[in-house]
């Protein structure tokens, strides 16, 4: 399991939205995900009952505020905001990656419990 931070800048208005969090955090990262491995044991809690990489692009899940969720979201599937799944290929010149060596199987099944859920200030 790795926490994977982004460093970059995408275009149009999300870039926008990259500069003003880190302006406001005081820091080079916009946004973070925990990404799970196949080695972590997990398969059965994500969404394709996978964790193997897809196109080289890995399960991560993270809370999101703009971005709409899946349409296979436990819930809220089709609104906008709140935790979700999302497989991401992770490009080191894009992320910087930490390896977090707490339980991935808690972690995972944490995410799908909150599957949807929104950041308390959305609330």
């Amino acid at each position: 399991m790795l926490l994977a931070s982004y460093k970059s800048t995408r275009p149009g208005l999300q870039g926008i939205a990259n500069r003003v969090i880190r302006f406001r955090l005081r820091g080079p990262y916009s946004h973070s995900e925990i990404v799970f491995e196949p080695t972590d044991g997990v398969d059965d809690l994500m969404p394709d009952g996978s964790a193997a990489p897809v196109d080289g692009a890995l399960w991560c899940v993270s809370s999101v505020a703009a971005e709409k969720l899946p349409a296979w979201s436990q819930t809220r599937a089709g609104r906008y905001g709140g935790v979700r799944f999302k497989r991401i290929a992770l490009s080191p010149q894009r992320w910087d990656f930490v390896r977090l060596h707490g339980d991935a199987r808690q972690a995972a099944v944490r995410a799908r419990i909150h599957e949807g859920g929104l950041y308390d200030w959305q609330q």
